[in-house]
């Protein structure tokens, strides 16, 4: 029988323990403290450091579109609103990545509002086993498929024309690449005109095409790794999906669409859908409401137009109050023509519907030129350029773009108190 010396056994080199592997997980940092503290609880337990970044919106839009991470550890310690923050900078980041936020916000109002986000909320100052104990629940949840990440999707932006020409799918092509471009989203432009339409125009892009379902083919039949071969990638972060319904009733295309965008959905942040006005198109109150949180009326200072822009906000009006999901409702009104040729004023317009303009495009001559030379309005220095940024603070959230001298002194104020 062998006998094992005890000196053989110290002779033995001791092989390092290798990291302890853990979903891919990025830290946004603000402070130098939690940067640190975070490190050294990861590398306490032997498990493998995660990549620390600032927390900036351009180093976490190019992180993330350079990358595909599992755990985002999120710190907003210096926020002085962690929900409002955190909602800015969940539209960049992926649907499918589980958000653990650090703060020091003791409040049940943030835990909700984080909850509703599908983001997980850490208190701040941690020890570091609760920390870890705690970014493990959350990997262990996202195996399981369950917890607060679950709830997190796609917002659902729907344009719609109050009559036709009135420059929907240029709003909805131009706030989409706005969304995908400056915001650092990941965005899918829907065509609902399923017969026609001239979006490939106003993505400057005339190589679009819509595609087709074989005769037989139905949603039901198809996965998501199908659906996405219909997707036509406008930039790295735009994609657009238009169906061909040339053999299909009008309700079946939106049927079909509507699937589609399922399927696809949970990788984007957002999801432009263009109602532009058309001959077949049906205007259907309760089918937008519940699909779309928030719902741009896009209407043009004409007697036509702003009737049929007031039966739509009416009726909104009247059913909003009964859903169970947030939605929101922005007017905006495009000048097509030179105001000497409007037969309404914006005053007229904002009494018949009983609401003020959230924001007025003024006439630009030259549109038509810049899209056949593939250019757009919201990254140049046109006139139409600020209501369009105006109008995607709003999409996301903010009610202002700009800060009055008064607002800015008592933040001032604030900083140094």
């Amino acid at each position: 029988m062998a006998v094992l010396e005890l000196s053989e056994l110290l002779k033995k080199e001791s092989i390092p323990e290798a990291p302890k592997n853990m979903a891919l997980t990025v830290l946004f940092y603000q402070t130098n403290e939690c940067a640190e503290f975070v490190s050294e609880a990861y590398r306490f337990e032997g498990y493998e450091i995660p990549e620390i970044l600032d927390n900036r919106d351009q180093v976490i839009g190019h992180y993330v579109e350079e990358n595909n991470p599992e755990i985002v550890i999120l710190e907003l310690n210096d926020s002085r609103n962690v929900a409002k923050d955190a909602e800015r900078i969940s539209h960049m980041l992926p649907n499918h990545s589980s958000v653990i936020v650090i703060g020091q916000e003791d409040a049940i109002s943030t835990i909700r509002n984080l909850k509703e986000l599908g983001f997980y909320y850490l208190f701040w100052p941690v020890t570091k086993q609760e920390l870890i104990d705690f970014v493990v629940g959350v990997s262990d949840n996202r195996q399981r498929q369950r917890g607060p990440g679950q709830n997190r999707k796609a917002k659902y932006i729907g344009v719609y024309g109050a009559k036709g020409g009135v420059g929907a799918s240029l709003i909805a092509s131009e706030i989409s690449y706005l969304l995908a471009d400056q915001k650092t989203a990941m965005c899918i432009l829907v065509d609902h005109n399923y017969e026609g339409g001239n979006l490939d125009v106003m993505l400057a892009r005339d190589d679009l095409e819509k595609s087709n379902l074989q005769t037989g083919s139905i949603a039901a039949s198809l996965d998501s790794t199908a659906a996405k071969t219909l997707l036509s990638d406008v930039t790295e972060r735009l994609s657009y999906l238009g169906l061909n319904g040339e053999q299909r009733s009008h309700d079946e295309m939106r049927d079909l669409t509507d699937n589609m965008v399922e399927l696809v959905a949970k990788d984007s942040n957002f999801v432009v859908e263009d109602l532009s006005a058309s001959v077949d198109f049906k205007r259907n109150i309760d089918w937008m409401l519940n699909r779309y949180d928030s719902l741009i009326v896009v209407v043009e200072p004409s007697v036509s137009s702003i009737r049929e822009a007031s039966k739509v906000v009416s009726e909104v009006r009247k059913q909003r109050v009964e859903l169970e999901h947030p939605f929101r409702l922005l007017i905006v009104v495009n000048q097509r023509l030179p105001e000497k040729f409007n037969s309404v004023t914006r005053q007229e317009i904002e009494k018949y519907l009983g609401a003020k303009a959230d924001v007025v495009i003024p006439f630009v001559p030259q549109v038509n030129q810049m899209k056949l030379y593939q250019k757009h309005l919201y990254n140049t220095k046109n006139k139409a350029a600020k209501p369009l940024h105006r109008l995607v603070q709003l999409i996301m959230g903010s009610q202002s773009m700009q800060s009055s001298p008064l607002a800015k002194l008592s933040h001032l104020f604030h900083l140094k108190g």
